[in-house]
């Protein structure tokens, strides 16, 4: 395998991570992490919110394993979102609180894909998503673990607002992936891991925050 080194080029780096893609060994152990790692994070969200479920759903991250792991996610999710907000659904389009999630993943995707790219790194290479179908595969296999610093933003401004105000809400979830925030840090972190995954297939140099990034 190539060294970790900042003079790689486009084309090795592109060889690397054609051995990590999506079905190979490593990028199995490293998807697992990663599903873990989203899960173990709802689960602190949940607890930090005093929320019904947190154990529950901290024993699933544990059920893991290299297959199936959609299973354990679908399942993990289900208890997750009861327990966040009352009589809501995930697919309600109608529903200003999903709005605003899916506003903010998309700053979270944004935020994981300008920091692949920066690395010299193939955003469309992925480990979990495919790439055949998803131009953005790599950054959507990396943000699932931050996925709770979003959910955290929008529930601390539904709570503590009578209104649901969505220029105020943007502004909370801007606020930790901002040059100096704790989940900018923690994305470039994770990203320069899964740099250093590339060179040994050691899952483990990916670091996920293990909670919402969010104060």
């Amino acid at each position: 395998m190539l060294p970790v080194d900042a003079g790689w080029n486009a084309s090795q780096i592109r060889r690397l991570q054609s051995y990590a893609v999506r079905g190979q060994p490593a990028a199995q152990r490293l998807w697992r992490r990663t599903v873990r790692a989203k899960i173990i994070a709802q689960s602190s969200l949940l607890k930090r919110l005093e929320c019904d479920g947190a154990q529950r759903v901290r024993r699933l991250a544990d059920d893991v394993q290299l297959d199936g792991q959609e299973t354990v996610e679908a399942q993990a999710a289900s208890i997750y979102w009861r327990a966040i907000f009352p009589a809501f659904e995930r697919s309600d389009e109608s529903d200003p609180r999903n709005a605003m999630l899916n506003w903010g993943y998309a700053v979270l995707l944004a935020v994981i894909g300008r920091a692949l790219v920066a690395l010299g790194l193939d955003p469309a290479l992925g480990f979990g998503h495919a790439a055949r179908t998803n131009a953005w595969a790599l950054a959507c296999d990396l943000m699932e673990p931050f996925r709770a610093t979003v959910d955290a933003a929008v529930v601390q401004s539904a709570r503590e607002r009578d209104g649901f105000d969505s220029s105020a809400v943007k502004a909370v979830i801007l606020r930790p992936f901002a040059n100096d925030g704790p989940a900018k840090k923690a994305i470039m972190e994770a990203v320069r891991g899964y740099r250093e995954f590339l060179a040994d297939g050691n899952e483990t140099r990916v670091k996920y925050p293990d909670g919402p990034l969010i104060t």
